[in-house]
């Protein structure tokens, strides 16, 4: 798959780099988290919360980014920047709605858990910027690869 550049995407569970395969370490350091929820008294809800936003967000940066291997340069600049707030977004409310037990009326809103998601928020809130560091590393070595692949044909 490429992007709008056509240079190739680093979307898949590994991305190519320089030839060798790079394990997506956002993922490792959310499969590592799951052993201190299983051997103390962490809430594992917890721990699915965040798992759940960070899959919910790598399926939505997937299909921005198949989006924008379609679109110009600018309407791919723009997908890039509302599937980021759209992320953020979504973590937001289902953080809120785990976190809050509010009462509208005679209807209760939320699961009343802000221990689940402080806990939550603060895991996926790692991972997330470590994400988000390593798109960026990722897309950035892809891209100087291409242009040194480039300057080799020269």
């Amino acid at each position: 798959m490429t992007d709008a550049s056509g240079i190739p995407s680093t979307t898949t569970t590994s991305a190519p780099v320089h030839g060798r395969i790079v394990p997506r370490a956002s993922l490792v350091l959310l499969l590592v988290a799951i052993v201190p929820f299983l051997v103390t008294d962490l809430p594992i809800e917890a721990w699915l919360v965040a798992a759940g936003l960070w899959l919910a967000g790598s399926i939505l940066h997937a299909w921005t980014r198949s989006l924008a291997a379609q679109a110009s340069p600018n309407a791919a600049i723009g997908l890039a920047a509302v599937g980021m707030f759209a992320r953020m977004g979504i973590a937001i409310v289902v953080l809120l709605f785990v976190g809050m037990d509010a009462t509208v009326g005679e209807s209760t809103i939320g699961a009343g858990k802000p221990d689940v998601a402080a806990i939550a928020l603060v895991l996926y809130t790692l991972v997330f910027t470590l994400d988000m560091g390593e798109r960026i590393g990722l897309d950035a070595s892809v891209r100087r690869a291409a242009v040194d692949a480039g300057k080799e044909e020269e």
